[in-house]
């Protein structure tokens, strides 16, 4: 009851105030307001204080995000909206809007679902609207500010039946686009740009558009809030992670410097970086690796084997691609065959010809990229480790054993499209609706890798140089070293298993243990007599949190400490 005494005194004296204050979301807010904010838990009514309360019509509650009951909209694509009663014209201004589209049509004429709209010929300051579609077979969230003469449409491939954060910031010069968090473009603005046609419906709306023809949106809506200045970028990410919220299909709020698909090839296609993303192996059969170690790689035949990839997550953003891998072999033509690729190249591709040349290609919504590196010397029977690097308006990089060989700058596109349904090792796959060809690598690969970064030239000429160190052996047989010696594990950082390696010179009690950083034991590795040898053994820490540990090796007359860490 007290504090229901004191949100009534609160609402009292703003009401009151409002005169002096300026209060009111359409007359002179006070700056830097959250002027309104619709939870949606249970009622369509505003809890920012300023009472711009919605009206429902037909939309039903539903879950959030979170599984909680009755803390969402449902809008059902056909007539159900919500009205709100202010226009929210700022000269600044930012909307925030929790979205799941369960259906999202082709753009035919107006043929779009409006998620949030507040556009009429009286708005002073300029339209807001946000809305889904779908052109090029690919699913999209549009972001307009426009009119009659000048239209700001900036669009972003997303998926049905996910959640997203749609963000958009406003002033008099510039309008930014952010999806989940991220700032995905800023685009010059001219101001005060609105709809001339008058509909006779002035205020903002949700989940339809101001011509309520064929722009109904079919999905769930949540947590819209409007402020009538621009928040900045540390609060928009602060909302996109608001009570936890990971997002199961979101590559940018993975931690730094995190494998998003591993292949080693050894006997498999299996995932090692723990996403699940596993192969399947189609004719290719396991060969001898970089080090002639037997069973370690793949070898292609160049007429009919790949392995593929089906409907992979986490491989990539739409603001950046990386990856990396070894190959051995050139196509035996001039003809590019491909390492690595999606259907239609879409959206990438990594190839090469008879050995003069390298193709990187990228595709986005705008364009396909094509970076091609000319004038190489390539020994078919020779093994090279290969670097591909995209970054949103920056740069194509590719990287032959470290060093960068090639590179594309100007104007890149700010977001490649999103992960293709299948992924492919040896074969490049053109599909139409009616026919399916595909072009074959003779050759041999190992350890692909795919990050949720953009590797830096640091960064891949490190990968370079760890993975073409000769490895130790599990336990080599017939050697005995001259001391105790404890390796530092490799990869470092990782994520979920990582390879320690140490030197027994003779035989006895020997212990190798992990420990967190209040020392307290995680686990033991070993803990019992060994033989003199070199050991080798691999640390699964794929149910323990994200974080520095050390790990010790003990022995009666020997003890080293190493730092390692884990990332998800």
């Amino acid at each position: 009851m007290m504090k229901r005494f004191y949100i009534q005194i609160l609402v009292i004296l703003l009401v009151a105030l409002t005169p002096f204050l300026g209060v009111h979301a359409q007359d002179s807010t006070a700056t830097d307001t959250l002027v309104a904010y619709y939870s949606f838990s249970g009622n369509a009514e505003d809890s920012s204080g300023f009472e711009n309360h919605g009206e429902v019509f037909g939309a039903t509650l539903t879950r959030d995000r979170f599984g909680n009951e009755n803390s969402a909209y449902e809008f059902d694509g056909n007539n159900d909206k919500i009205y709100l009663p202010e226009g929210f014209d700022f000269p600044e201004r930012t909307v925030s809007v929790w979205l799941k589209a369960e259906e999202i049509s082709v753009l035919e004429d107006k043929n779009f679902h409006q998620v949030y709209v507040s556009d009429h010929p009286d708005i002073e300051y300029g339209m807001t609207s946000i809305w889904v579609t779908n052109f090029d077979d690919k699913d999209n969230i549009c972001f307009h500010n426009g009119g009659a003469d000048v239209v700001l449409d900036s669009c972003y491939g997303i998926e049905k039946k996910e959640w997203y954060l749609a963000t958009v910031s406003v002033t008099q010069t510039a309008v930014k686009h952010y999806l989940n968090g991220e700032l995905l473009d800023s685009i010059p603005y001219p101001g005060n740009i609105h709809s001339v046609t008058d509909n006779g419906f002035f205020n903002a709306a949700i989940g339809v558009g101001r011509n309520t023809n064929h722009r109904y949106f079919n999905g769930d809506i949540d947590d819209l809030r409007i402020y009538n200045y621009v928040i900045p970028d540390s609060a928009i990410q602060n909302l996109y992670s608001e009570n936890g919220w990971v997002s199961p299909t979101d590559t940018t709020n993975l931690p730094e410097d995190v494998l998003a698909g591993y292949y080693q090839l050894d006997g498999n296609a299996a995932d090692s970086s723990g996403f699940g993303n596993d192969g399947k192996v189609f004719g290719a059969s396991v060969t001898e690796d970089r080090f002639s170690r037997a069973g370690l790689a793949y070898m292609f035949d160049g007429i009919d084997d790949f392995i593929r990839i089906d409907n992979p997550e986490n491989l990539h953003s739409q603001k950046n691609l990386s990856f990396s891998f070894w190959a051995k072999g050139i196509s035996q033509d001039s003809t590019f065959r491909s390492f690595i690729s999606t259907v239609n190249n879409n959206p990438f591709n990594f190839a090469i010809d008879d050995g003069d040349r390298l193709l990187f290609t990228v595709q986005t919504r705008e364009i396909a990229l094509n970076l091609i590196v000319e004038d190489l010397i390539t020994n078919p029977d020779k093994w090279y480790h290969y670097g591909a690097v995209y970054r949103a308006n920056e740069y194509l990089r590719v990287y032959r054993d470290g060093i960068e060989v090639g590179s594309l700058y100007g104007t890149i596109p700010r977001g490649i499209n999103l992960p293709s349904d299948e992924v492919f090792f040896g074969a490049n796959v053109t599909r139409t609706e009616t026919s399916e060809d595909a072009l074959f690598f003779e050759g041999s690969l190992d350890d692909i890798r795919f990050y949720n970064h953009d590797l830096s030239d640091g960064e891949v000429d490190s990968v370079f140089v760890e993975e073409s160190k000769t490895p130790v052996n599990s336990e080599t047989e017939n050697f005995v070293p001259e001391e105790f010696k404890l390796y530092q594990n490799y990869p470092n950082p990782f994520n979920p298993s990582t390879v320690i390696s140490f030197d027994i010179p003779e035989n006895g009690l020997a212990s190798l243990k992990v420990y967190d950083l209040t020392g307290r034991l995680v686990a033991t590795l070993i803990d019992n007599n060994v033989s003199a040898g070199r050991y080798q053994l691999t640390f699964n820490a794929g149910r323990f949190s994200s974080g520095v540990y050390f790990y010790e090796l003990k022995t009666s007359t020997f003890s080293s400490v190493k730092k390692f860490t884990l990332i998800k």
